[in-house]
């Protein structure tokens, strides 16, 4: 895989951005869902194509516009669904404490329905590849692909390591300070552009020279849903507690892809262990960075994503062996 400088990443991400923005500027659709008495689903739809696939955001705290540009490429002949989980962006909740794993995956059981889909294409970013791989444990019936990308941790036990990142313990002394201090709207913007990745915990991005490119696209919010977005993270990631997802991502035979931009070691262990629970699951890993996969080589992130979305496999996509502890049992 070719290593870009810098410099050349830089000028990669920012013809990306560009030519994405341009194409997926005008939703064809907007409006809301209802999902409970309390919770209104914001949604919108790009594109007009008769290959329909359902996008779910990142977070677990943010909100779907980012995804947008980045995922414009897949646009021809394809019609995108996008929405806000319930508490983020313009989506409605009226108890954070009603949030969970269980919630998101009701929610988009709603979102298929409203729209009468029998078999979805998911694509997932991050905490939403997660909810993903969840909705198709709960119901593999109504799931007919899978794109998950930077996906969220499949085990608290990569959390720490995680942690640990880049210089992420300066970093998240710093960011928690700053956090506090927030007292208005405009600072929860100042604090997102400045701690982008605070909003992708437990994975974070280590790539000072791609993250500037998307602060644009992540931050691009009004600061009250920030704020609210984060408390709806925390909420969330409480509920999840010790959270072990093998024994049901056994029982999923869909095709998924998990992708995942190369980066330290235990990024691309996190993003192969998804690939080692799944039965009919390949991972790719392509030029850095991780997290925004998309950055790093745009026109193979479209080969790639664009052929996995119509029913093949990509070139260099490959499938580990089942995970198994040193001891051929445990959880993780």
């Amino acid at each position: 895989m070719r290593n870009l400088g810098s410099g050349t990443l830089l000028l990669a991400a920012a013809a990306w951005l560009a030519a994405c923005t341009t194409g997926a500027s005008r939703p064809a659709a907007e409006g809301f869902i209802v999902a409970s008495p309390s919770v209104r689903l914001f949604y919108r739809v790009y594109g007009h194509g008769p290959d329909t696939a359902v996008v779910l955001h990142g977070g677990p705290g943010m909100s779907h516009g980012y995804l947008v540009p980045a995922l414009a490429p897949l646009l021809p002949g394809r019609t995108l669904i996008y929405y806000d989980q319930r508490g983020r962006g313009r989506s409605t909740l009226v108890d954070t404490l009603a949030v969970s794993p269980d919630s998101d995956v009701a929610d988009l059981e709603a979102v298929r329905r409203r729209f009468r889909l029998e078999r979805m294409k998911l694509v997932g970013h991050h905490w939403g590849a997660a909810v993903a791989g969840l909705y198709a444990m709960r119901h593999p019936e109504h799931v007919r692909r899978i794109l998950m990308l930077s996906p969220f941790v499949v085990h608290p036990s990569f959390a720490y390591d995680f942690a640990l990142l880049g210089a992420r313990g300066t970093d998240r002394r710093e960011a928690v300070s700053a956090y506090r201090a927030i007292a208005t709207p405009r600072e929860a913007v100042a604090f997102c552009r400045r701690h982008t990745w605070w909003y992708f915990l437990p994975t974070p991005s280590d790539s000072p020279p791609v993250s500037p490119r998307v602060r644009g696209q992540v931050c691009d919010a009004p600061g009250e849903e920030l704020v609210r977005g984060e408390v709806v993270k925390r909420a969330l990631l409480r509920s999840l507690g010790s959270w072990s997802w093998r024994a049901g991502l056994n029982r999923v035979h869909v095709p998924v892809l998990i992708m995942e931009g190369h980066g330290p070691a235990v990024v691309e262990s996190a993003a192969r262990r998804w690939a080692e629970h799944l039965p009919d699951a390949r991972v790719q890993l392509l030029t850095a960075p991780h997290l925004y996969p998309w950055l790093g080589d745009p026109a193979a992130f479209a080969r790639a994503t664009g052929g996995f979305l119509d029913g093949h496999w990509p070139e260099g996509s490959v499938k580990p062996p089942p995970f198994v502890t040193s001891l051929g049992g445990g959880t993780p």
